[in-house]
């Protein structure tokens, strides 16, 4: 991909703004008069529907940016379908997926504050902008290495696959459905080798092909997409992990223009509730029953859309308990830490409030403004999000900037931090961010071996 298909600037348009704004009205009007309403959550509701409309101001924003931008795209997309227009109806409708939870007016509206606070803070860290550097003629692949890369990462998922052993590996998710224990730091390595290393070769399998056309690169295509297909079971691997996968590729292998942006949300939202629904009725449901679409009845009834209502257990948790002071960040990033030797190590805020609340399994989400929360409150959202908008604001720009100089391998590293955002916006951080780290480590490792820097003869021209 050259610099001549990518604007390096969005030029203002005042056409596009007002229209921007007319979508956010007409949203906030229809989540105010249209859809159901609780009078008792009136305030609450008035607040998600603003932070709802907000963000489809912003998802539209960037969807008429030639820019690609893929993680402020994600996160959008994440934070309206899977996360606060669920909890709208939930809210509306006086209807919470787990054991018919009720909550009190003041439990409610504390939590639609900690989400309008978190999206606001992300968007302004997001919104700075930073001098420029200039980028040079950016990397190039190598190849030899590149190809020593993928024999190193297709291995080391073989061995990982084999310590953490093959039939649990390939375990339908519906098998554990309803787990009360936490794997162990060395499990979670392992699993997350098996998964990324063999996805990294595969990736990389396909990019030497397109650098090196030879019937050797086909046959390592073929090589490491039997070895991924093993590795990564529909069944066994959770759908946000097969979303990933999907929108990595999409972002590596396709120039990411506006009409492909708008395609990817078109497909990402269908899919929330045709596709993944039926993969969590294969992976979970009651197989003696026919499977039965209803987009409507899956937002209101569903465990899958859980992420609000488990932000309201976390925030009534800290109120009624108090905050942990960074117990629960520090365990998520000393992840590899045994329990034996950090007695105090969380387990996971989802199942630390689920515990809370009584419920007879622990394996729920804790979704990102729920993390900031648990530890240090609505300070601690605050800054913790702003933080978060500035690296989803630096994830986004070096993406560009490899987009820009023509760096698939480059791109790849980025494209998963982009596949993994709905993960990471799910949680629980502790659960999740570890696999997470570990593979973002093999995809940097890799990008520095297999490329070296791009002399200007070597860059095709472009600037």
């Amino acid at each position: 991909m050259r610099n001549s298909t990518i604007a390096a600037e969005a030029p203002p348009n005042t056409l596009r703004v007002i229209c921007l704004a007319t979508c956010a009205v007409l949203v906030f009007l229809c989540f105010g008069f249209v859809f159901p309403y609780q009078p008792q959550f009136g305030e609450s509701l008035r607040i998600l529907a603003l932070t709802i409309s907000a963000l489809c101001l912003m998802m539209v924003d960037n969807l008429c940016d030639p820019r690609p931008r893929p993680v402020h795209l994600l996160f959008c997309i994440y934070m309206i379908v899977s996360y606060l227009l669920p909890g709208y109806f939930h809210t509306a409708t006086g209807r919470f997926p787990f054991f018919s939870a009720g909550y009190s007016t003041g439990q409610v509206l504390n939590t639609a504050i900690v989400a309008a606070v978190f999206t606001a803070c992300v968007f302004l860290g997001y919104s700075l902008e930073f001098p420029r550097r200039a980028t040079g003629a950016g990397r190039e692949a190598v190849p030899a290495r590149l190809r020593q890369a993928i024999l190193y990462c297709a291995a080391a998922s073989a061995v990982c696959a084999v310590l953490y052993g093959l039939g649990a590996l390939r375990a339908p998710r519906g098998d554990d459905a309803f787990a009360d224990t936490i794997a162990s730091p060395v499990k979670l390595i392992f699993g997350a080798i098996a998964h990324s290393g063999s996805f990294y070769a595969l990736m990389f399998a396909i990019i030497l092909y397109r650098v090196q056309r030879s019937i050797a690169a086909l046959a390592l295509i073929l090589l490491t997409l039997a070895l991924f297909g093993a590795f990564n079971s529909p069944l066994a691997i959770p759908r946000s992990t097969i979303a990933s996968y999907l929108i990595s590729a999409f972002c590596v292998f396709l120039p990411f223009t506006r009409f492909q942006k708008t395609m990817l949300t078109v497909a990402l939202i269908a899919s929330q509730l045709t596709l993944f629904s039926y993969l969590s009725y294969l992976q979970r449901g009651d197989k003696e029953h026919g499977f039965t679409l209803d987009p409507f009845h899956e937002y209101v009834t569903s465990g899958d859309f859980d992420g609000f209502q488990s932000t309201i257990n976390v925030v009534a948790m800290h109120d009624g308990l108090g905050g942990k002071g960074g117990v629960n960040l520090l365990s998520a990033i000393f992840f590899f830490v045994p329990r034996a030797v950090w007695p105090q190590k969380s387990f996971g805020t989802g199942g630390e409030s689920a515990s809370y609340m009584g419920y007879p399994f622990i394996n729920i989400s804790s979704p990102l403004p729920s993390e900031f929360y648990i530890d240090f409150g609505l300070p601690g959202v605050v800054a913790l999000s702003f933080l978060f908008g500035l690296l989803m604001k630096a994830c986004d720009d070096y993406f560009l900037r490899y987009k820009r100089t023509d760096d698939p391998i480059g791109q790849t590293f980025v494209s998963v931090v982009a596949g993994w955002i709905f993960v990471i916006l799910r949680g629980s951080l502790t659960g999740t961010l570890g696999p997470i780290v570990l593979s973002l480590a093999i995809g940097g490792l890799c990008h520095i071996y297999a490329t070296r820097p791009r002399t200007e003869d070597s860059s095709g021209g472009s600037p």
